[in-house]
């Protein structure tokens, strides 16, 4: 892209699935600078047992990576995962609610310390593959919006993050990642 600079970099969060990494690779496309950034949040043995030889969603994140020749960062954040999403699934669990983990997710952990870790490496965007919009008010407020097509929209998981979390993901990056631009 005309007149980047390395301030524009974006680094992405890469679940070892597609959406993520055609989101990476439309950036690549359009010139930005990219980092695949992955987070290790689950060692379920069972799943692990039924999933032999298959690879993990960390290993596909890498490989995901490694094809689109982005420098890849995986962070272990297990521990912080139980405490803040686990446990308050359960505890609402048992209570009779019905939870839904991404809502304390992607505020306190994607965003939380993967959108976190991303600033203090020097990025200016953080990216993800969900299907939303967001609109940037002359106010300053940041809108979050639903996807165009209804039927992939989820806007909902992301409903909880604050405004300093929408602020670090760019409108254009964002309509780049839809192919909206």
């Amino acid at each position: 892209m005309e007149g980047m600079s390395e301030r524009e970099r974006v680094f992405v969060a890469m679940s070892g699935g597609v959406d993520s990494a055609v989101t990476a690779a439309l950036l690549l496309e359009k010139g930005y600078p990219v980092t695949g950034i992955h987070m290790s949040t689950w060692k379920d043995p069972q799943l692990a047992a039924a999933s032999q030889g298959r690879p993990a969603p960390e290993e596909l994140a890498s490989q995901a990576a490694a094809a689109l020749g982005i420098p890849f960062v995986n962070l272990d954040v297990r521990d912080r995962f139980f405490d803040t999403v686990v446990r308050s699934f359960i505890r609402d669990y048992l209570q009779g609610k019905t939870p839904n983990p991404c809502l304390f997710c992607n505020p306190r952990i994607k965003w939380g310390l993967l959108q976190t870790y991303a600033l203090q490496q020097s990025a200016a965007f953080f990216a993800t593959g969900h299907y939303a919009r967001i609109e940037r008010q002359a106010s300053g407020l940041v809108r979050l919006l639903r996807g165009v097509d209804s039927q992939k929209d989820q806007s909902y998981v992301l409903a909880l993050l604050s405004q300093f979390q929408l602020s670090g993901v760019d409108p254009r990056i964002l309509a780049l990642c839809l192919g909206m631009a």
